[in-house]
């Protein structure tokens, strides 16, 4: 952790960042109340400060810490790179550097450094992990480094500000059409607690769920104008650096938008949508040359649980590969989706401490969607193309979450790429007034 110093300084630069985009740049003053947003803002520094505490206290070993081991990367590039700011900013952009410049530039890096031959023959990431995430956080410490000194407070408090733009961006989408009450959208797109925790820090999951929620608020904001595409392309790049896996999804999510932009009803939309994912699968049994999305699964499946058994991890959701079989398949795809969408419901499913409160967490948010079902059985419910677009953007994600992670300590954190998303969508669908919401722009 850094200094007492380091802390007072990022506790002034909070103060000032606050003021200054919540009264000055009227950031969600449009929807939210000042109270709110102060509210929401100091949840989610706190939540980051609680992750650099956990990894600090809890999960001591700092070159596997996820907080503490793409910062300290950065920090042994910055050592190295001080006299030389060109070999820097190749790393930070990607652009090759001579093996031996690379080699003496990043060495002594834990996650930067390729993974040794035996290691990407045993868990078969040769060909896989293409884009190295890993490297992304670092890149982005890097960046910063010049800005803060290398304070981590304010690094995390960076993050922070970028999980807070996404989720009000995306709280925009429904709280001017006052669809709910703004305590439960509150919650549940900000303040859900595995959400809050693993979104609000220096991590991945963090420009994850932040670039989801802004693609998804441009969608349906501005979707395919010609401002939108120099928005949303952005996007596309980041979560491809960040988490490729999410791009599936997104791209399912745009057909449903367009379609349903074309006029055609949110059940319509929908059936083709699900037709068109169904031939996806279907057209490589059929010819030859094309890419077998069930293929790349079992792969990336293979690849995930070789890893977690060299890593000597714990907690395990299933132990065996994906089969190519339907029967096997089908069977795989439906634990796949109760295990994103259930795991831990038992206390027996883990023995981590934070897997027990996120397991209180699924009994909670699952008791609120059997309430509003019970509350709302005799309605004839009418989801808009918007509840819609979000329950199959994050089924979908479930699923390829669900197949592709073997232990429990995954399932927790990659959940959060739809966790919000899902039961603000649900909620939004069951207690939205008369159901009948015209998709229309939101102004900017």
């Amino acid at each position: 952790m850094g200094s007492l110093l380091e802390f007072v300084f990022a506790l002034a630069v909070f103060l000032f960042l606050g003021w200054l985009v919540f009264h000055q740049l009227k950031w969600g003053r449009a929807w939210l109340s000042l109270a709110w947003l102060w509210f929401i803002y100091s949840a989610k520094v706190f939540a980051g400060l609680a992750l650099i505490a956990v990894y600090t206290f809890y999960h001591t070993d700092r070159d596997t810490a996820d907080i503490f081991k793409y910062f300290d990367d950065a920090l042994v590039i910055q050592q190295h790179t001080s006299n030389n700011l060109s070999a820097r900013w190749s790393l930070i952009a990607g652009i090759s550097l001579p093996d031996s410049l690379d080699t003496e530039f990043t060495q002594g890096t834990k996650n930067w450094l390729e993974k040794d031959e035996s290691w990407k023959s045993f868990s078969k990431t040769a060909d896989f992990n293409f884009f190295h995430s890993n490297r992304f956080i670092t890149r982005i410490h890097l960046m910063l480094f010049p800005i803060t000194g290398k304070n981590i407070y304010l690094h995390s408090l960076f993050f922070s500000l970028i999980s807070l733009w996404g989720g009000l961006l995306f709280f925009r989408l429904f709280a001017q059409q006052k669809l709910v009450s703004q305590t439960i959208a509150v919650i549940l797109v900000f303040l859900l607690p595995s959400t809050l925790l693993w979104c609000s820090g220096m991590l991945k999951d963090t420009i994850t769920l932040a670039a989801i929620e802004i693609g998804i608020y441009l969608l349906y904001s501005q979707a395919f104008a010609f401002r939108f595409w120099y928005k949303f392309i952005p996007i596309i790049a980041i979560l491809a650096l960040c988490k490729y896996y999410v791009l599936p999804a997104l791209l399912v999510l745009i057909i449903y938008v367009w379609l349903s932009n074309s006029n055609w009803s949110a059940y319509k939309s929908l059936l083709f949508t699900l037709g068109i994912c169904l031939m996806v699968l279907l057209l490589p049994y059929l010819f030859d040359g094309i890419p077998n999305a069930i293929h790349i699964l079992n792969a990336k499946r293979a690849e995930s649980l070789k890893i977690a058994v060299l890593g000597d991890t714990n907690d395990y959701v299933f132990y065996h590969f994906g089969e190519l079989n339907w029967v096997s398949i089908i069977k795989d795809m439906i634990y796949s989706a109760y295990a994103s969408l259930f795991y831990p419901s038992f206390p027996t499913q883990t023995s981590n401490k934070l897997g027990l409160l996120f397991m209180f967490e699924n009994w909670m948010l699952w008791s609120l969607v059997i309430y509003f079902s019970y509350r709302h059985v005799k309605l004839a419910m009418k989801w808009n193309s918007l509840t819609w677009g979000m329950v199959l953007f994050s089924i979908v994600l479930a699923l390829i979450i669900g197949y592709t992670t073997p232990v429990t300590g995954g399932l927790l954190r990659y959940k959060t790429a739809f966790w919000s998303l899902l039961f603000t969508a649900i909620v939004l669908g069951w207690e939205t007034k008369n159901n009948q919401i015209k998709q229309k722009p939101i102004s900017q």
